[in-house]
């Protein structure tokens, strides 16, 4: 495995947003992008998968001409990014009511009446750390008991399905493009005990499902979320809900601007560390 490392001065922040939303636009996702802050520098570390896809990252945050950026390029063992990744991914509550453990590390919280979820941390993405997932993850809880039927798109670790199995939805389908993505979601599914009626890595331009959902949850960027509006509140029910994020706040009015439809209502909008989630409602 590959670790590319990006490293600025911490007081760069207008950099540092727009590093993010270069490797975002090369189709990293939010959380895959792991951020470390130390006292007089912040990096962000993301994983490309090969060596050509290391060097095509490069070349676009080279082209991007930000100044001030270290670029360093690591070759990981498996032994190392396992250790690397538990310094980073630690038990933390995304909710009020539910705690997310990393396979392998030890619960120390005395909270008994929190709701314990297990990721793995060795092959897993997407572990809640990033604000898009907290957020969605808070919308779902937010929501507890009010849906049965839930679709996540963009599953990732497979996270947000796990946590809306907790929240009382019987009938979970999750795609995500990504084929690793879709191996990784099945295993922490085992780990939770959660059978998924649908789980398939499949473009969600292709999704076409013959049911509709009590509740969606997308986590995308602010482009898809735009281009599949229409697509996304068709598989709603009615009065089921949406929850959106991925929304960076350079994009957030623009968002506001074109994702507006007739048949579907605004119910509230969160925002951490320059990041939005917004839920909606079909009528």
């Amino acid at each position: 495995m590959i670790e590319l490392r990006l490293s600025l001065r911490k007081n760069a922040s207008g950099a540092l947003e727009l590093l993010n939303s270069i490797l975002l636009n090369c189709g990293i996702k939010q959380d895959e992008i792991v951020e470390k802050k130390q006292k007089d520098k912040v990096s962000l570390s993301v994983f490309p998968k090969t060596h050509k896809e290391a060097v095509g990252l490069q070349r676009r945050i080279s082209l991007s001409g930000l100044k001030g950026v270290n670029l360093k390029r690591i070759l990981l063992k498996d032994s190392d990014w396992k250790t690397r990744w538990k310094k980073y991914f630690k038990p933390f509550n995304i909710t009020k009511k539910i705690r997310v453990i990393p396979v392998g590390r030890r619960d120390f919280s005395k909270n008994k009446t929190l709701k314990r979820i297990y990721i793995d941390t060795v092959v897993a993405f997407g572990t809640g750390t990033h604000p898009t997932t907290q957020m969605v993850a808070q919308l779902i809880a937010k929501k507890q008991g009010r849906f049965l039927s839930f679709l996540d798109i963009g599953t990732g670790s497979g996270i947000l399905s796990v946590i809306a199995a907790c929240c009382g939805a019987g009938l979970i389908y999750a795609i995500d493009f990504d084929r690793q993505a879709i191996k990784t979601a099945k295993n922490n599914f085992c780990l939770n005990s959660i059978k998924p009626a649908y789980l398939k890595a499949i473009d969600f331009a292709k999704f076409n499902p013959k049911i509709k959902f009590d509740f969606i949850a997308a986590n995308l960027i602010t482009d898809d979320l735009i281009r599949f509006k229409t697509k996304l509140v068709a598989l709603l029910n009615s009065g089921g809900c949406l929850a959106v994020s991925g929304i960076h706040k350079d994009n957030y009015r623009r968002f506001r601007k074109y994702f507006k439809i007739s048949n579907c209502a605004y119910l509230s909008a969160r925002q951490i560390k320059g990041w939005y989630a917004c839920l909606l409602q079909r009528k």
